[in-house]
C-alpha cells in the first residue's frame, strides 16, 4: 500500500490511484463506487461514515471513514467530495501501469484448476491488479489487522460467511510474521 500511496504520478494516474486506494480502504465494490455521490456522507457521533444502498445486494451499507478507512475520507476531500468518473474497464487497465511505476513486481505464485489438472504460474503482482483486487485487499487488510469478521462482513455486504472467509487466507509473509 505504502509503494502505491507515495509514487509519483501524473494527475490522470493519480485520479486512477485513488480511486482504487478509495475503494481499497471502504472495501466496496467497484459498481458501488461508480455510484457515491457527496449526499452519502454524514456526519456520525464518532466520526464521517458513508451510507449507501449497495447495488448487489440492495442492502444499506454503512462504512465508517475514520479510523482504518481515514485515508478514504482523505481522498474525497482531496476531490471536493466528488470522485473522479473511471469507466472500470479503463481503471483497470490503467491501475496495473500505476502498480507498475510504483514497483510492484515481485513474483505472485498461483494455482489454478483446469479440469482435473493444477496448473501453476507466476506472475507479477501489478499483472494482478484490478478493482477487486482493491475491494479483497481491503477486506484481507482488516481482518488481518484483528478487525472481527462480522464488523468486516457488514461493511463488505458479504451475505454468505464461506465467501468472506476466503478474503482471510495470509499469504506466506503474513503467516511466518505472525510468529515472530
Amino acid at each position: 500500500m505504502k509503494k502505491l500511496e507515495e509514487v509519483k504520478l501524473s494527475p490522470l494516474l493519480d485520479k486512477i490511484r485513488d480511486l482504487w486506494l478509495f475503494q481499497m480502504y471502504t472495501c466496496q465494490r467497484i459498481s458501488d463506487v461508480k455510484s457515491y455521490s457527496p449526499e452519502q456522507i454524514q456526519d456520525s457521533a464518532i466520526g464521517p461514515i458513508w451510507e449507501f444502498t449497495a447495488q448487489k445486494t440492495g442492502k444499506l451499507t454503512t462504512v465508517p471513514l475514520y479510523g482504518k478507512a481515514a485515508r478514504a475520507y482523505e481522498i474525497l476531500q482531496k476531490y471536493d467530495f466528488k470522485l473522479p468518473i473511471v469507466v472500470e474497464q479503463y481503471l483497470n487497465r490503467e491501475i496495473k501501469k500505476v502498480a507498475k511505476i510504483a514497483g510492484l513486481t515481485r513474483k505472485k505464485h498461483l494455482t489454478r484448476h483446469k479440469g482435473n489438472k493444477r496448473v501453476n504460474t507466476a506472475k507479477e503482482v501489478h499483472e494482478l491488479i484490478s478493482s477487486h483486487s482493491a475491494r479483497r485487499t481491503g477486506i484481507t487488510r482488516l481482518l488481518g489487522e484483528g478487525i472481527p469478521l462480522n464488523i468486516v462482513q457488514m461493511i463488505s455486504q458479504h451475505s454468505d460467511i464461506k465467501t468472506l472467509m476466503k478474503y482471510s487466507e495470509p499469504e506466506k509473509e503474513t503467516l511466518l510474521s505472525a510468529f515472530g
